[in-house]
């Protein structure tokens, strides 16, 4: 291949893998602009007025906020067009569609610097996620699109002021409850959708769309308290026995629902000239969410702290390593094999040499650092099958097993200590370690959980008495 047509070549694919975050974000600004409008639609369909003002979830701005949440504040232009081709379809005139777009663009952007700005997760795995997440979309975005988009409908004579207040307080209620509504939802869905099933997903949600069209349509409910007993135990039950997601999904299909009752006239929810009923509608889904997030966070949160207390019961937290609490469990495997199949396997009790001095003379935070060094090069000479397991301190117990003959321990142990034995360089300081290595046989030399650590604990010994830095047998 000729030196030019490599270059042309390696200009081509410069310039490729240059635009192709571009289009990748253009891809994803179309993709918000489509689901903004088509969404925005549907809120605005059940409107009383059929304006681009609304006291129903307002669902674009769920989807917006969680889009950037996700994807960063780059796609902000799918908002600005999705709201400005809303606008215009809503008979606003360019002049202030464009300006409310702004607006809310400018919102959206607000939200994402400070769910940064607060060190909030977006997989909104703990409390404070949800309650910092919840506290920003209803006492700062939405106030500021309300207030200034409103003001950009009075002065462009689309509203007048006497309709002020009221248009403020259902643009906020709106949106606030759009956001409230799906950003938490698809936050935790982009998080979490790698362990969902789909045929959980499915199942649930065939059967809360079947339950809710009964309860809401067909044999309309018409008290709150009746329909909150209905549905509120079955989704938190969801939430503490499958998980938040399905629980989530449960809630929106309410939600949805109770949406489509408000606009056939049917059911509780009748919109007729009532503001309250929708108030109601309103309320009724924002019981459900808080209820599911909160109580799918905390279950969640529980079950986290349990898992790392049990983690931390059996491994050791500098090193990572199983501790004593595993040693019996590894022990009695090692001896339940050498009984079953006949396999043979060597018991290492290791000690660190000079590991004291290394405290004493640099400090606990380069000895720790020494430490994990000096488990690493153990860890990168032993097989999968064996087992490297920190007794306390210094001390380490290797487990080697299905081992043929006392030259293949003799061979790995060599090699293990080579490596160790190796400069190690933390912070500017040349430290030198070596191991001690006491070695049983199981099943020949032991075949007890204390027989086999006491002849290894003997057999270390010796080695420290002949010099460290060396490995003895029991005899």
């Amino acid at each position: 291949m000729s030196t030019k047509f490599q270059g042309v070549c390696h200009l081509f694919e410069s310039k490729k893998y240059k635009l192709y975050p571009q289009f990748l974000c253009l891809y994803k600004i179309i993709t918000l602009t489509i689901i903004y409008f088509i969404t925005g639609k549907l809120s605005l369909l059940v409107s009383q007025e059929n304006n681009i003002v609304t006291i129903v979830y307002f669902i674009p701005e769920g989807f917006a906020l969680a889009a950037m949440l996700i994807y960063g504040r780059a796609i902000w232009g799918g908002v600005l067009i999705g709201q400005f081709l809303l606008g215009l379809d809503a008979g606003v005139m360019p002049l202030p569609a464009i300006c409310i777009a702004a607006v809310n663009s400018a919102e959206s952007i607000i939200g994402v610097l400070l769910f940064k700005h607060f060190e909030l997760n977006k997989s909104l795995k703990q409390l404070k996620d949800i309650a910092g997440l919840m506290l920003i979309i209803s006492l700062v975005l939405q106030p500021i699109s309300a207030l200034f988009g409103n003001l950009v409908l009075v002065f462009s004579s689309v509203s007048d002021w006497q309709a002020y207040l009221k248009n403020v307080f259902s643009w906020w209620f709106g949106n606030t409850m759009g956001q409230v509504l799906f950003t938490p939802f698809l936050l935790l869905l982009y998080s979490n959708f790698k362990k969902l099933q789909i045929k959980d997903i499915v199942i649930h949600i065939l059967f809360f769309s079947l339950l809710s069209y009964l309860i809401l349509i067909t044999f309309p409910i018409k008290s709150l308290a009746i329909l909150m007993t209905i549905t509120m135990p079955l989704v938190v039950s969801i939430a503490l026995h499958k998980n938040i997601i399905l629980a989530y999904t449960a809630t929106i299909i309410i939600s949805i629902t109770s949406l489509y009752a408000v606009y056939i006239e049917s059911g509780v929810f009748t919109y007729g000239e009532s503001l309250y009923n929708l108030i109601d509608l309103n309320f009724f889904i924002l019981a459900h969410v808080f209820l599911v997030l909160i109580v799918g966070t905390l279950f969640n949160e529980k079950k986290e702290s349990e898992e790392k207390l049990k983690s931390m019961a059996i491994y050791d937290y500098l090193t990572g390593l199983p501790n004593r609490n595993l040693l019996k469990e590894r022990l009695h495997h090692v001896i339940a094999m050498a009984h079953r199949h006949k396999t043979v396997s060597a018991i290492c009790f290791v000690d660190v040499d000079g590991f004291k001095e290394v405290n004493d003379i640099f400090g606990h935070n380069i000895g720790d650092s020494v430490l994990k060094i000096v488990v690493q090069r153990i860890s990168g000479f032993i097989r999968e099958e064996d087992s490297l397991i920190r007794l306390g301190g210094d001390e380490f117990l290797i487990i080697l097993e299905g081992v043929d003959t006392n030259e293949g321990i003799a061979h790995s142990l060599t090699r293990i200590s080579s490596a160790v034995n190796e400069a190690i360089r933390v912070e500017g300081n040349t430290i030198h370690v070596s191991l001690s290595i006491g070695v049983a046989i199981c099943p020949s030399d032991g075949d007890t959980v204390v027989d086999l650590m006491n002849l290894s604990d003997g057999a270390m010994y010796i080695a420290k008495e002949k010099g460290k830095n060396c490995f003895v047998f029991h005899e």
